[in-house]
């Protein structure tokens, strides 16, 4: 089997032996993770809606998916995860946000297809 999946992860803080660190008020990291591939062998997430209520969006000119997964976490009960996929230039690219805000999810993406989170979100 052959992967060439790339990663970049920016997170609230890591401890001291690399893991991510736990942000307190939800006991769950807080940040977002993109990864890339040109084979698009990205791995499947598990939407809260069915797939053909996923929602889709046009950014600059390119379909991005975007749908939001529950995680369980302790104390608060649940944390919201933000999934979105798209292609571009011949990549397959996957976004996944927790404990940021939707309309900031969405000009981070903004930003890195279009170069500019400069944009208007219409609900």
């Amino acid at each position: 089997m052959v992967s060439d999946i790339a990663n970049l992860g920016f997170y609230s803080g890591y401890y001291e032996d690399g893991t991510l660190e736990l942000y307190e008020n939800t006991n769950a990291v807080k940040g977002l993770c993109l990864s890339a591939s040109r084979i698009g062998a990205l791995p499947q997430w598990d939407y809260v809606l069915p797939e053909q209520e996923r929602q889709a969006t046009d950014i600059d000119g390119i379909a991005v998916t975007l749908g939001v997964s529950i995680c369980p976490c302790e104390p608060v009960g649940t944390v919201e995860v933000i999934n979105a996929e798209w292609e571009s230039g011949g990549l397959h690219f996957q976004l996944t946000a927790q404990q940021i805000e939707r309309a900031d999810v969405v000009k981070t993406i903004a930003s890195i297809i279009a170069g500019t989170a400069d944009i208007t979100i219409i609900n």
